[in-house]
């Protein structure tokens, strides 16, 4: 009979730990803690994204792969009711980006659920093309309006997701973790932009709201060379000269290699004019 209070009592004080596990959290800003934040890149880059279904700015629906056209993608991850990171992020990449390079696209992704075509509309023209106006609705007369969609985007891309599911299968797959801040009423999340190759494989993370350009280049770059071709000896070259630190986030000169390399160049230099002095000291002698 003791054994029986004695399970009966563990049950009861084990009960409301199980319960709560269950619940989904909402975390304030003073017990979350940032490591919880970090994305292990040892882990997921190489590793294949997954293919969600998205609904463009426009309103059409498609996979990931489908809007890309199998190219590099250059991927941020944001919500459009952000007031701070978010928008500095977009706008800084913004201004990397070339719209009329065919290489690579650029998908501004929202992960809020809550997001709708109309939100993804107002933000981007609160912080991409600001000088036109977009309305979803009007302050005054509570109708509808959209005076105009965006015309040429090139190869950038706003998207949001189909449905929650899809969003939490891509950021599984990406190691992009947030919480919802109920005190704050805002997300928690990594500040990155993550590169996929054509193959749908991370290849890169760049961190925080800015960075070089020369990285950000250099990242479309490595995400296009998994396979060899002549077309892309540029890129081959460029990339052997840096190498990415990940205790910096950055691309760091790769001097190891440069200074063998401006070895040997000297050398053969320095080969073709005694070869050229030989010669014509031959030339005067005969």
């Amino acid at each position: 009979m003791r054994s029986l209070y004695f399970y009966l009592i563990l049950s009861l004080l084990f009960l409301p730990t199980f319960s709560y596990s269950q619940v989904p959290r909402t975390v304030s800003g003073d017990d979350l803690n940032p490591k919880i934040l970090l994305i292990d890149q040892k882990k997921y880059i190489g590793t294949e994204v997954y293919n969600p279904v998205l609904v463009d700015i426009y309103g059409k629906t498609n996979t990931l792969t489908g809007f890309t056209e199998g190219k590099v993608k250059v991927i941020v991850l944001f919500f459009t009711k952000c007031k701070g990171l978010c928008p500095t992020q977009v706008e800084h990449i913004k201004q990397l980006i070339d719209r009329n390079d065919k290489n690579y696209y650029t998908v501004f992704l929202s992960f809020d659920k809550t997001d709708t075509l109309n939100d993804l509309r107002n933000f981007y023209y609160s912080h991409i093309e600001k000088n036109d106006i977009y309305h979803s609705h009007h302050p005054h007369d509570g109708v509808s309006h959209e005076y105009h969609l965006p015309k040429n985007l090139g190869n950038m891309i706003f998207a949001i997701f189909k449905d929650e599911i899809e969003i939490k299968k891509f950021t599984d797959s990406v190691g992009f973790k947030f919480f919802y801040s109920q005190r704050d009423e805002t997300f928690v999340h990594p500040t990155t932009t993550i590169f996929v190759s054509p193959s749908g494989k991370v290849s890169r993370y760049l961190f925080g709201t800015t960075f070089k350009e020369n990285d950000f280049n250099l990242a479309v770059r490595e995400a296009n060379i998994e396979k060899f071709s002549l077309e892309k000896i540029v890129d081959y070259a460029t990339l052997a000269c840096y190498t990415y630190d990940h205790t910096t986030g950055k691309y760091q000169f790769n001097y190891v290699i440069i200074f063998p390399l401006s070895g040997v160049f000297l050398l053969g230099i320095t080969v073709l004019i005694l070869l050229f002095f030989k010669r014509g000291i031959k030339n005067v002698s005969g």
